[in-house]
């Protein structure tokens, strides 16, 4: 409504400015004759302006307007999408880093538990074989103290039986072995 009120005031003012200067005869003191039917000519104009402004100018440009109007809410919204994607973005690259810094940690600290066991079985290993060891020397040392006691037992035998054959061999054989065994 407020661009017809605005066509008619300058409809309005083209006629009181044509009036204007036809009553100072301007066009006379430019050398021209008056022109006729410029009233008409401006009230066809703005009839026509009026006609074209409501069936083609206003559509035009409503559509445009809309376009405008749809293409800004677009803009909006894709800049609303990539504020949104970067903060996606860095939220993903911080949870990425916790990730890799967690899985870091328990890759540490499986190592250290595999390294602690390790330890802990090998010590376990060498008190084992230290008590095997020490369970083997005793074994041993009373292996070798029955075998020096079967010894002392025995060497009393073994001195009888080779006195005995030397005997059978001769008394005088005796001094000279006793002199060859020392």
């Amino acid at each position: 409504m407020s661009r017809t009120r605005d066509s008619f005031i300058v409809l309005a003012l083209f006629l009181g400015v044509v009036g204007l200067l036809n009553q100072l005869g301007v066009w006379g003191l430019m050398g021209i004759s008056a022109p006729h039917g410029l009233v008409i000519q401006g009230l066809l104009f703005f009839a026509l302006y009026e006609v074209l402004s409501r069936t083609l100018f206003r559509p035009y440009l409503e559509v445009l307007d809309a376009r405008d109007q749809c293409t800004q809410g677009k803009l909006r919204a894709v800049e609303a999408l990539k504020a949104k994607a970067l903060d996606m973005q860095q939220n993903y690259e911080r949870s990425m880093t916790e990730a890799q810094l967690r899985a870091i940690r328990e890759r540490e600290a499986a190592a250290m538990s595999a390294e602690l066991e390790e330890k802990r079985r090998v010590l376990k290993a060498k008190q084992e074989a230290q008590a095997y060891l020490e369970l083997q020397e005793k074994q041993l040392k009373e292996e070798a103290m029955r075998v020096r006691q079967a010894l002392s037992e025995d060497k009393s035998l073994w001195v009888n039986e080779i006195l005995a054959k030397l005997d059978g061999a001769g008394a005088s054989e005796l001094p000279r072995a006793m002199a060859v065994g020392q």
